[in-house]
């Protein structure tokens, strides 16, 4: 025997001797089965439903009869090589299969190994286990919305093929490209069906080609146009929002790393010619042949095959014999299973400190108490979970969750249903949990929330909080997901299958760094478990089982079916209602009185508000005595009070979500606008000092800007001209006509580039060039006029009507030379356009010149 072979062998013989039976002693036999009669544990082994300590206890029986059999066969070999005789297990084959044995136990749970190349050929029984031991992969069919593309225009900009890029990965991870990605193209309503049809199918083609180039070759990309049959139904989103392609895919949890490893080995080996495959053929029959008497002689006696193995070495080349192979197997395996356990990676706790990302504040947290095994906090709070990850379940009593939490009793579900609740309201919080939790939580079917992702099974829930995770690593470099990190909260039953639990457990195990915390509806799985039978009792498990603390006198934080529905938004009954009774109130708070026309003189009963939102600017402006205090406010939440400011009759909280953050993901959509409301509060707050001040208004699902509150420019404008289409006195109306004109001072909303803004920006330019063309008409003098003309033409620079009334004005005044700059001026911005003055205007030009 070669000296490293006996050195293997003896390495692994005390190997197998020595470390089992210090691992079992570390396993306590079950104090459970002291009180279980013979009778009772008799009646449950023919039942087939042992309990769990039973089993714990066999299979701590048969570990040590089978580590008790190996140390007997080792003491019989070694009394046998004392007589001179030759052992029955001999030390090469011991080490070899108790080896072989180690690595498949250890590499389990990792990666399977590839077979060298001159291995025998996988039999098809073979590749049949293989396939029955890999886990089922579970698919999620996604339809990616893109909108951006210009009037007319099938390009994708720079910002739109940015945001694909998220698709793009999320393909090439979990994608398969076996499964074809259908890509439909969509336009507004302007312009023939025909017309706008090949328009939507450019735009597919666009976003397909830039797809098949990020993801190149081997995909099944196809195209549709829609046309403009299919409208978003979204009016407070304007045409911009149709304008948009939808990409549908799949995803699935089956890696795509194994099967492009194997495809690309099998392109790098070339198929053996036939002579050679009958070659191999041959050998292996061959082999089989000399296995199968090898067997026959084995089966005889164990004495002829030492003998054999001694005198023609014929033992080593033919295999083991059953009682090597089978204890060999059997201690190989108990090592590898405690070295697995040994080497498994263990969970990383990390404790957060400093704000806690839920609550969104700085808080003072108390130290925690462990009981029974479990930590938790005892103090008032209202924040969901805690800095350290900690679950409030009661008013006064949050229970760590960094190892996941199981919820039971009466109020479980109904538990479940607050922790939902509450996480629905926070800032960039993703609810992803199953229709079996919402339907015990009371929920009602197909329930559609921004923010709360339902999926079908626990499997499928699982895989959407990894594919999160995913999206969150890559909003990372983003500045609004630096300033507030996003958590993840995954709500599901207990799981029944094994690979299912260890999916989950795996999820647990990287909660804490990955922003994610695990509740657990119902029982069965190993984690802390709270029990709620009573409204104001909490009994708190530890994982084992093994210790409870009961709480009382609290007040548990649970929702019952009617208050959750609520909560969701999907109990809309009386809504209806209220939104007919809603009457349009005119704003006058803008209006002057008839006999006082000025802005700064009002009637003594009314009361001015001191906060003024002017959207006639580059950005939007908060403004408190001559200050901006919006420019502490966030980006997000000056253009959700713009936007809510040109919707005075207010917003529902869908087309509100899709009006600002239409881009982005519909969990990350609604905590952005959940953080642009509590900023703006906040920041309002600060400004006038008043701890109770408020700036809007949510009511039936509706969000609105208290116009007793905050005085807004475009309102003002607004209530302005429709004073003066109102009265029938010149003076009056001359009067209204000044005020709306003092408050355009610039372009509604410059800067600002989305899609409903550019809608209202056209409207309001054309009001106010129609306001200084009816200023200029009521001058006495041309001058004058003159100045109210030039302010339409800078507020509507495409508008003939202006041209030809400036152009009268300056012929009135002698200044042709003016006339003709007028018209060349009109000529140049209708040439960038591809179009050219009317005629009606070219026949004015041509008769203030007289030719």
């Amino acid at each position: 025997m070669h000296p490293v072979r006996k050195v293997l062998a003896c390495a692994a013989t005390l190997a197998l001797l020595v470390a089992p039976p210090v691992l079992l002693q570390r396993w306590q036999w079950p104090a459970q089965l002291d009180g279980m009669s013979w009778d009772h544990l008799w009646l449950t082994l023919i039942s087939a439903t042992p309990p769990t300590v039973v089993l714990q206890a066999l299979t701590l029986v048969l570990l040590w009869a089978l580590w008790g059999t190996f140390t007997g066969l080792v003491l019989l070999d070694a009394a046998a090589l004392l007589r001179g005789r030759v052992p029955r297990i001999g030390l090469l084959r011991l080490a070899v299969t108790g080896v072989a044995g180690t690595s498949v136990a250890v590499s389990a749970p990792a990666v399977a190994s590839v077979a060298p190349a001159d291995s025998a050929l996988t039999t098809g029984e073979q590749d049949a286990r293989g396939e029955e031991g890999e886990e089922p992969a579970h698919v999620l069919e996604r339809t990616r919305m893109l909108a951006g593309f210009g009037t007319d225009s099938a390009e994708l900009t720079p910002t739109m093929t940015e945001e694909l890029l998220p698709t793009v990965e999320l393909l090439q991870l979990f994608g398969d490209p076996g499964e074809a990605v259908t890509v439909t193209g969509h336009t507004d309503t302007n312009g023939p069906d025909a017309y706008n049809r090949a328009l939507s199918e450019r735009r597919a083609e666009s976003v397909a080609a830039f797809l098949t180039e990020q993801l190149g070759e081997g995909w099944t990309i196809t195209t549709e146009g829609a046309g403009s049959g299919q409208p978003r139904n979204h009016p407070d989103l304007g045409q911009a929002a149709d304008r948009r392609a939808e990409i549908a895919y799949t995803l699935t949890t089956q890696p795509r790393a194994a099967a492009d490893s194997s495809a690309e080995q099998s392109e790098r080996e070339p198929s053996p010619p036939p002579e050679q495959e009958q070659e191999r053929d041959r050998e292996s029959r061959e082999r089989e042949s000399r296995d199968s008497e090898s067997k026959g002689r084995e089966s005889e006696t164990m004495d002829d095959l030492a003998d054999s193995a001694l005198t023609s070495g014929e033992g080593e080349d033919t295999g083991f014999s059953g009682t090597s192979m089978l204890v060999g197997a059997a201690a190989g395996a108990i090592a590898g299973a405690v070295g697995g356990r040994l080497t498994a990676p263990r969970r990383r706790e990390v404790r957060r400190g400093g704000a806690d990302p839920l609550a969104g504040g700085e808080l003072a947290v108390p130290e925690p108490e462990e009981v029974s095994g479990v930590e938790v906090l005892q103090s008032a709070g209202t924040e969901l979970v805690s800095a350290g990850g900690y679950l409030r379940v009661a008013d006064s009593l949050a229970v760590s969750a960094r190892d996941g939490l199981s919820v039971t009793g009466t109020h479980g579900a109904g538990v479940c249903a607050s922790v939902i609740g509450r996480a629905l309201e926070e800032e960039h919080t993703t609810v992803i949990t199953t229709q079996d939790v919402l339907a015990r939580a009371g929920a009602p079917e197909d329930t559609d929330v921004p923010g709360l992702v339902v999926c079908p099974d626990t499997a499928s829930a699982i895989t959407e909080t990894e594919l999160a995770y995913i999206s969150a690593v890559r909003l990372e470099d983003e500045e609004e997901a630096v300033a507030t990190p996003s958590w993840t909260l995954l709500v599901v039953e207990s799981p029944e299958e094994g690979r299912v639990s260890d999916r989950l457990d795996m999820v647990t195990r990287g909660s804490t760094d990955s922003g994610t915390v695990v509740l657990v509806l119902g029982e069965g799985w190993p984690s802390p478990t709270v029990r709620c039978d009573a409204l104001d009792t909490v009994e708190v498990t530890d994982a084992d089982g093994g210790g409870t603390t009961v709480y009382d006198g609290l007040r548990l934080s649970h929702m019952d079916a009617a208050a959750f529905s609520v909560c969701l938004g999907t109990d809309t009954e009386g809504l209806s209602a209220a939104e007919e009774a809603e009457e349009e109130e005119e704003d006058v708070s803008c209006l002057p009185t008839v006999e006082e026309p000025e802005l700064s003189e009002e009637g003594e009963g009314s009361v001015k508000p001191r906060l003024r939102l002017c959207l006639f600017g580059p950005q939007p402006r908060v403004v408190l005595d001559d200050a901006d205090v919006g420019a502490r406010m966030r980006g997000s939440t000056r253009r959700m009070l713009a936007l809510l400011a040109l919707h005075p009759d207010g917003m529902g909280t869908e087309a509100l979500t899709d009006a600002l953050f239409s881009h982005s993901a519909e969990s990350k959509a609604r905590g952005l606008r959940n953080t642009a409301s509590s900023d703006a509060r906040r920041v309002i707050r600060e400004a006038l000092g008043d701890g109770e001040a408020e700036i809007l208004e949510v009511t039936s699902g509706r969000y609105r800007i208290l116009r007793e509150a905050v005085d807004v420019d475009v309102w003002c404008f607004d209530a302005a001209l429709r004073a003066a289409s109102a009265t029938r006195d010149a003076e009056q109306r001359l009067a209204y006509l000044r005020i709306a004109a003092a408050e355009y001072t610039h372009e509604l909303l410059s800067e600002v580039e989305l899609p409903w803004i550019e809608e209202k920006r056209q409207a309001y330019r054309r009001a106010a060039a129609d306001c200084f063309v009816s200023l200029a008409k009521a001058n006495e003098g041309p001058e004058q006029g003159l100045v109210w003309l030039e302010r339409a033409r800078e507020s509507d620079g495409l508008n003939e009507a202006v041209y030809q009334e400036i152009m009268r004005t300056q012929a009135a005044l002698g200044r042709l030379d003016a006339v003709e700059r007028a018209y060349q001026e009109l000529s140049e911005r209708l040439k960038a356009m591809r179009a050219r003055p009317s005629v009606t205007t070219s026949k004015l030009f041509q008769e203030l010149l007289g030719r």
